[in-house]
């Protein structure tokens, strides 16, 4: 009973700082930052979530052969998320 206990603590505060490192704000480099803001100049990057900034950092440095729309939508539905 008590290795339960233990055990199941031990994944709670694993979880819990799991969670939080995920949505720590997290600020892109500046040359994805100034090439957003040149996409999408009303929107702000300030504050984004890890996993925010990845996906903007991944769609403007991805090396796919995205039309420029595509960019915005991506850039735009990462972060409304």
């Amino acid at each position: 009973m008590m290795k339960r206990i233990i055990l199941a603590s031990l994944i709670a505060l694993t979880t819990a700082g799991a969670v939080s490192a995920a949505s720590a704000p997290t600020n892109l480099s500046s040359a994805a930052k100034a090439e957003a803001q040149n996409i999408l100049p009303a929107a702000s990057f300030d504050n984004l979530t890890a996993d925010q900034a990845a996906r903007i950092e991944g769609v403007l440095t991805g090396g796919k052969d995205l039309q420029a729309y595509e960019v915005k939508l991506i850039i735009s539905k990462a972060l409304a998320s």
